[in-house]
């Protein structure tokens, strides 16, 4: 498994498992060298006592620290909780009751769901591998609309292929469990699992479940009554029936989720009405995505064909017990009265609150929600809440890293007694999963009935989220797609604000992961399972003669058979050296060689490699019109290089025409990963005519040169500097001239290649769009490219065409910017129109400096007041690490390209991109290099850029400044960095002084761990200032570490070696507070105090003797009676 590992250990009691902790500490000196993966290995095989502690760490460093932490818990006289630290359980004896599994159902699928484990672990990936070649076998896949994209694979299986690979991962470790159930259609995973439902291959299961989810979710000649689905919170069970019962049949609840959700179905005409009901009862609603009536009576046209499907599977008594979401009891041990059961789900109500009340009544005190997502957890913890003798378990967290949280999951499930077979899991077997999926493992599997494919099909996401991964064009990324806002819920009138307040947060705990979830995934699902299979083509023209066709991005390129390929290439700056000019952090005349910027396949290129692989299929012909453009991620080349997959398929064809289906996958990864898709249609001749034109500006002379423009704020460099003035410009349109400069070259093949699409004017529609916002006072903003409609050729002039005119229109609504866009030639005729470009709008001056062109003016982060003179310190501001993992780090590794020197890079690649180590590693060197910058700058009048200065480590561990420039000067100052949670701070000082300096963030940290390290000195210091609160230890834990590193110890503090013997902390009167550290009979000041809600530490040693203890200058020393522990 890469990164995260779980280490397990156990003695028969506290005082032992201290000792064995120490123990362990010991070993970890004594190799460090050991991978980390071999001491997991090793401590899962270790026998097993009723003491227990567990913990997840990426490297040995932090292993360390969480066997410190652990160690300090169980000296302390209290007994620990069960969570010590990050990361880390303990528990004093077996959890009782029993354990139950819970399936999540429709709506627990997101973008990038269990990546991480699929990587851990090939099981998981075998189960999506093995879903995409089914279903690549079963239909053709269909291109998406462009207004609804086809998210979902073909028959929404993500679902439930998640839940299985999860259950494979249980068993894999032998969880124990004593009950199973599901959540609406999450039942079938769980009688799955039981082995209720048996079948004879995954192939079959698979074929099967995806026939269940058709027949429920598509509405058959609109035979389901019309309706709208509520998500009611705030009025009691009984009330909410009454009401129905009033209603004449025309509202109906369909689940009772907990105690704070029910959802109810409610037929059109009766909707209003509905609303206004739930909000006179005093309670919230929210209109769900789902149109189907599930789980109510009106589902009942569904039952023939699910009572079909339902009669082709094999139902058994099973090995494991489960309980039903509908009657809240055991499900019955006749095959017969399974299937009834299961089937009848479909029109009865889900009373899972009843189930989880049963449960919990039935000695069940331990929940584990199994599957994508955690949306069952919070239904547990809302009904139990008051029972505090039970946990509820989630096996992922869409807002944490998958790997990290399972294996602490796993971690919770050990330290309360579970013997788990956790050496299984550094197993590496043969077969990747079990063959057959009965439940049972003494049951032979036969062939599968389907044969697949002998290479396995390339996956598309699973799924993507309401606002997709961004494009791979323009000026900054964007989501691919963007979904309507939630409407807020209803809030009755004359509640008591407190009780308004507390049922507004009870409903929205449990309604933003639920409701965002159910949209992403049924509106997928009923797209995918509505759209029309491809045309039939009457006509296939005969394979080319050539052996090979020459296309300008693609080279040459073995000829087709007319009707699909597949072509594996690779984008190549050194070939196509356009996407120099296309790059975040671009080189200038300031950027020195060997400097890293991000090259970004521009849009434009995206669709020219569309047109060039369809191209294969019909060679010569005309590329008349690309539509339903969609793009789904970057195509960012981070080394130089990205290898793509390009497929094309004739969908339709006569003898004047073709549609061909293009997608294009990335290859970058594990596995294909599909970026940009669309259709392309080529003609054999190109039209005789060219249209009127459609767009017309009427407005003023532009105020800003364009050449000022690009200068300013775009990061295009002059292959792609086309637009060569504005001549008109209005608040909705501008129309520009364009020109390619004849100087440039745009591969090293050739000059200018014979492109089949104008593919440098079409780049520039993202630039005039963002002008005409510029235009109308919007000056930090982020355009994120998604979709285009339609882009026409009218004439093959367009593409050969050395300069052209340009008209657009613009309309920015609801955070959405859409352009059309026509360009003409010198007489006013129209040769190419591009039609709804949308693009989103950020106004986010953080992620527009990703975009500007680098000057020295610009820095990452504020300058601090450190309160010496000599000091000059900075803190990152603004970056957050939600804005560094979406979009595939994109920000981050632009960050990257934007500060570090080129021999930076060898050791930024060289960390995982996985977990939080990278962003703290280059948030510190941002940090840094602000620092030495201002001081550069103050000090010499030296203006640096980022790139000018490294920042490596001394032989000591310390930072140490390369930075020949500065180096000229004089001695180079002294540097520190500190880093916590999303915020990183550096300080230098004037040499031959040292500096020291610590930042920390309250939130998150525990009290208890903190204060245990403490001495009693230390606590009665605390008491005397004020009290031992979680800020003054975090003062104290600061000033340590500040005095640690000024004096030179690199590796930080061991707690009771540095002692506090003087403590006056910040206060309202006075904002600057002071600690005196003591270590090794040496004394130093430190000074504290809070930006926002950062607490730091500052440590300046003016003079700096080496030869003294600890290389400073003798200070009074400390008491040499030990301090009290």
């Amino acid at each position: 498994m890469p990164g995260a590992e779980l280490f397990v250990f156990s003695a028969p009691s506290p005082a032992a498992l201290a000792a064995a902790l120490d123990e362990s500490r010991r070993q970890l000196g004594a190799a460090p060298a050991r991978p980390l993966r071999a001491w997991a290995a090793e401590y899962a095989t270790r026998p097993r006592s009723a003491t227990r502690l567990a913990m997840v760490a990426d490297d040995v460093d932090a292993l360390v620290t969480s066997l410190d932490r652990a160690r300090a818990a169980l000296r302390d006289a209290a007994a620990p909780k069960e969570r010590i630290a990050p990361s880390v359980f303990y528990a004093d004896g077996p959890a009782p009751g029993k354990t139950v599994l819970l399936f999540p159902g429709i709506g627990s699928a997101y973008d990038g769901m269990m990546d991480g484990l699929a990587q851990a672990f090939p099981g998981v990936a075998q189960w999506f591998h093995d879903m995409d070649a089914l279903l690549a076998v079963m239909e053709p896949h269909a291109v998406a609309s462009a207004d609804e994209p086809n998210l979902l694979p073909q028959n929404g299986l993500p679902n439930f292929i998640g839940t299985m690979a999860m259950f494979g991962l249980m068993e894999r470790a032998r969880v124990h469990y004593d009950a199973l159930a599901g959540h609406s259609n999450g039942e079938n995973a769980a009688l799955v699992a039981s082995g209720k439902m048996a079948f004879r291959s995954r192939d079959d299961l698979m074929l099967i479940l995806s026939d269940v989810l058709h027949a429920s979710v598509q509405n058959h000649a609109g035979e389901y009554v019309a309706g709208v689905t509520l998500a009611v919170s705030g009025v009691p069970v009984d009330r909410l029936e009454a009401l129905c019962a009033q209603s004449g049949g025309k509202m109906v609840v369909a689940m009772v989720n907990c105690p704070t959700q029910v959802v109810m179905f409610v037929t059109d005409g009766y909707a209003a009405q509905a609303r206004a009901l739930v909000t006179g009862a005093g309670g919230l609603h929210v209109q769900l995505p789902l149109q189907e009536p599930l789980h109510t009576p009106f589902f009942r046209p569904a039952m023939p064909r699910l009572s079909q499907i339902y009669d082709a599977i094999r139902f058994e008594p099973g090995v494991h017990p489960v309980y039903s979401c509908n009657t809240a009891q055991l499900f019955p041990a006749e095959p017969a009265a399974i299937r009834s059961l299961a089937l009848s789900q479909w029109i009865n109500q889900v009373r899972f609150q009843a189930m989880l009340e049963q449960l919990y009544a039935d000695d069940f005190r331990t929940f584990v929600e199994v599957g994508p997502g955690s949306v069952l957890t919070g239904f547990v913890t809302d009904t139990l809440r008051g029972r505090g003798d039970f946990r509820a378990l989630a096996t992922d967290n869409p807002r944490r890293p998958g790997l990290r949280h399972f294996l602490e999951t796993l971690g919770r499930l050990f330290v309360h007694g579970q013997d788990l077979d956790l050496a299984n899991l550094y197993s590496d077997p043969a077969e990747h999963a079990p063959a057959t999926v009965t439940g049972r493992d003494d049951v032979p599997a036969p062939p599968p009935a389907i044969p697949l494919p002998s290479e396995p099909v390339p996956p598309r996401d699973r799924l993507r989220e309401s606002a997709a991964p961004p494009a791979v064009n323009g000026h900054v990324a964007v989501p691919a797609a963007v979904s309507a806002p939630v409407a807020a819920p209803s809030v009755a009138v004359g509640l008591d604000p407190r009780a308004q307040q507390s049922l507004l947060e009870s409903h929205f705990a449990l309604m933003q992961e639920f409701l965002g979830s159910q949209e992403r995934t049924l509106t997928a699902l009923r797209h995918a399972l509505t759209t029309p299979a491809p045309t039939h083509i009457d006509h296939v023209p005969a394979r080319p003669h050539a052996e090979q066709i020459a296309l300008p991005l693609l080279g040459a390129t073995p000829a087709t058979d007319g009707l699909s390929t597949t072509l594996d290439v690779t984008v190549d700056v050194a070939r196509h050296l356009m996407l120099l000019d296309h790059a975040l952090a671009n080189q200038n005349e300031q950027t020195p060689p060997g400097m890293s910027p991000l090259p970004l396949v521009p849009f434009a290129v995206s669709m020219e490699y569309m047109a060039e692989v369809a191209a294969t299929l019909r060679p010569g012909w005309f590329v008349r019109r690309l539509e339903k453009l969609r793009s789904y991620r970057w195509l960012a080349l981070d080394a130089g290089t990205l290898p793509l997959r390009l497929r094309a398929q004739c969908t339709a064809q006569t003898s004047a025409g073709a549609t061909i289906a293009v997608q294009v996958f990335t290859l970058a990864g594990d596995e294909p990963v599909l970026a940009v898709e669309g259709i392309v249609q080529m003609e054999a001749t190109p039209p005789g005519h060219t249209p009127h034109p459609q767009v017309h500006v009427d407005g003023r002379a532009p105020v800003l040169p364009f050449a000022e423009f690009y200068a300013r704020y775009l990061f295009h460099g002059p292959r792609f500097r086309a637009i060569r003035a504005a001549h008109v410009v209005a608040d909705d349109g501008i129309e520009v001239v364009m020109a390619i400069d004849p100087q440039q070259r745009y591969q090293a093949d050739a000059a200018l290649p014979a492109y089949l699409l104008p593919l440098v004017f079409l780049d520039c529609l993202g630039q005039s769009t963002a002008y005409i916002l510029y235009e109308r006072a919007h000056k930090h903003f982020a355009l994120f490219p998604f979709q285009i409609e339609s882009f026409e050729q009218f004439s093959p002039q367009l593409a050969r065409a050395q300069q052209i005119r340009a008209r657009s229109h613009a309309e920015l609504k609801e955070a959405i910017v859409t352009t059309t866009l026509e360009f003409l030639d010198d007489q006013g005729h129209v040769l190419g129109r591009v039609t709804n470009f949308r693009q989103r709008y950020f106004d986010d001056p953080q992620v527009a400096q990703f975009i500007a062109p680098q000057t020295p003016e610009l820095f990452h982060s504020a300058e601090l007041d450190a309160g010496a003179p000599a000091v000059t310190a900075c803190i990152t501001t603004g970056f957050s690490s939600e804005l560094f993992t979406t979009s595939d780090g994109i920000w981050l590794r632009a960050l990257a390209g934007q500060v570090l020197a080129p021999a930076e890079f060898a050791t930024w690649h060289a960390l995982p991109t996985r977990g939080p180590r990278r962003m703290h590693w280059l948030l510190g060197r941002v940090a840094a290099k602000d620092a030495v910058r201002r001081w550069a700058q103050a000090t010499h009048g030296l203006a640096l850029m980022p790139w000018d200065i490294a920042i490596t480590n001394a032989a000591s561990g310390r930072p140490a400044i390369v930075c020949p420039a500065l180096a000229q000067l004089g001695p180079l100052p002294d540097l520190a960095i500190s880093h916590s949670h999303d915020r990183a701070v550096a300080a230098v000082c004037p040499a031959p002084g040292r500096v020291g300096i610590d930042l920390e963030f309250a939130p998150g940290r525990d009290e208890a761990v903190l204060a245990s390290i403490l001495s009693d000195d230390e606590r009665a210091l605390l008491q005397q200032a004020g009290g031992v609160t979680l800020t003054g230890l975090l003062y104290c834990w600061c000033a340590k570490e500040a005095g640690a590193k000024a004096s030179g110890h690199a590796k930080g503090v061991v707690p009771y070696a540095w002692q506090i013997v003087a403590f006056t902390p910040p206060s309202e009167a006075a904002p600057r507070g002071h600690a005196t550290v003591a270590h090794d009979g040496a004394r130093f000041a430190v000074t504290l105090w809070c930006e926002g809600d950062a607490q730091l530490a500052l440590c300046h040693l003016p003079e700096f003797d080496p030869g003294a203890p600890d290389g400073h200058l003798a200070q009074p020393a400390a008491s040499s009676a030990p301090p009290a522990r």
